[in-house]
């Protein structure tokens, strides 16, 4: 019994062992035969690829644009991808701001000129004042340098009988020269006149109670009382040298 017992628990468990291998024999087949055939339905889709990057992309030519002062943006004039050429305004800021500053600038510069102007008319009047008082000043001591000390002289040096006339006032003139008095008997109170020659050229009484005329820029001439005066010639330089 026991030797029977022994060879069935024997043949038990290998009978185990080969049901085993049968069985995963065939699940092995099973699977190997389902994994023969897929099915798969087919669908149309778009497929892409993505490559993932970490970086900076960045045009070839780059321009940096600012503006000389800040402000709204009112105006662009071109797009994206336009070319622009050289000169052309690419965009616009708003010009309230400069406007005001403009016509603050305007408003100092018309203040100014009108403060110069006024200046400038002041100073040159001062300066023609002052100019038109240095040309009296001037024009006096030349006056006084043509009419100072006048006398006339005998042009006959061997004549030295009459007594030279006394010539008088202040020459108008502007040229420099001499009076050049030829003196010759007349039905004139004094008996003489004269034929004026040089500066100025006439025919002139000659006075002996008062002073007479030389021309007519403002010179006199008056000859001694009683003097014989009768052919003789007189010089009268202006200025006196």
């Amino acid at each position: 019994m026991k030797i029977l017992k022994k060879i069935t628990k024997k043949q038990l468990i290998i009978g185990v062992i080969i049901l085993l291998l049968i069985i995963l024999i065939l699940f092995g087949l099973r699977r190997k035969k389902n994994d023969a055939y897929s099915t798969f339905q087919v669908e149309v889709t778009t497929v892409s690829d993505e490559l993932l990057l970490a970086g900076t992309i960045d045009a070839k030519d780059r321009v940096n644009l600012g503006f000389a002062r800040s402000g709204r943006v009112k105006k662009v004039n071109f797009n994206v991808g336009d070319v622009v050429k050289k000169g052309q305004i690419i965009a616009e800021v708003e010009q309230n701001q400069l406007s005001s500053q403009l016509s603050q600038a305007q408003a100092n510069y018309t203040l100014t000129r009108v403060d110069t102007s006024v200046e400038v008319k002041s100073a040159e009047s001062s300066l023609q004042a002052q100019l038109a008082e240095q040309d009296t000043i001037i024009e006096g001591l030349y006056r006084e340098y043509l009419s100072g000390d006048l006398q006339a002289y005998n042009s006959n040096e061997n004549e030295r009988n009459a007594i030279n006339p006394i010539v008088s006032g202040t020459y108008l003139g502007s040229e420099e020269g001499v009076y050049n008095l030829d003196v010759y008997s007349s039905n004139a109170n004094s008996g003489y006149s004269f034929r004026l020659s040089g500066l100025e050229s006439g025919t002139y009484t000659a006075e002996s109670l008062r002073p007479g005329k030389i021309g007519e820029k403002g010179l006199y001439v008056q000859f001694v009382d009683n003097q014989s005066y009768g052919n003789t010639q007189w010089v009268i330089p202006v200025p006196n040298t």
